[in-house]
């Protein structure tokens, strides 16, 4: 089963989980509801914030994607010493190596996220 999302500006080429690809966009830091309810979190829920990818090109096409949430944001999963060796890149355009992979859990906030391995200022 392949994703496509149709958006503006689109990646080219279908993508799938493990797929190591690098990408440029802006870093951003958004807070997310967290348990018990994951849904507001005025409402109680612990807030979970997390670093997130908003690539130049969204993903447009993933296998095996799940079927919900837009694929314009991209949560990185990263290194505990990411943050603070990077926390100046915030809100800035960057460029990020990473695996892509598929949310699983209730902690993860978009449907295709990205293992982190490099970020760095993009060029």
């Amino acid at each position: 089963m392949y994703r496509r999302i149709a958006a503006g500006k689109i990646t080219e080429n279908c993508h799938e989980e493990g797929q190591k690809v690098t990408l440029d966009g802006t870093l951003l830091r958004i807070t997310y509801p967290g348990s018990p309810n994951y849904e507001n979190v005025e409402n109680g829920d612990t807030p979970e914030t997390y670093w997130v990818l908003q690539p130049d090109k969204a993903i447009g096409c993933a296998k095996g994607a799940p079927e919900w949430g837009e694929c314009n944001f991209m949560q990185l999963v990263v290194q505990s010493e990411f943050y603070n060796e990077y926390r100046s890149l915030v809100g800035h355009r960057v460029s990020v190596t990473g695996t892509i992979m598929y949310a699983r859990s209730g902690h993860h906030h978009t449907p295709i996220m990205l293992e982190t391995q490099r970020i760095e200022a993009a060029k």
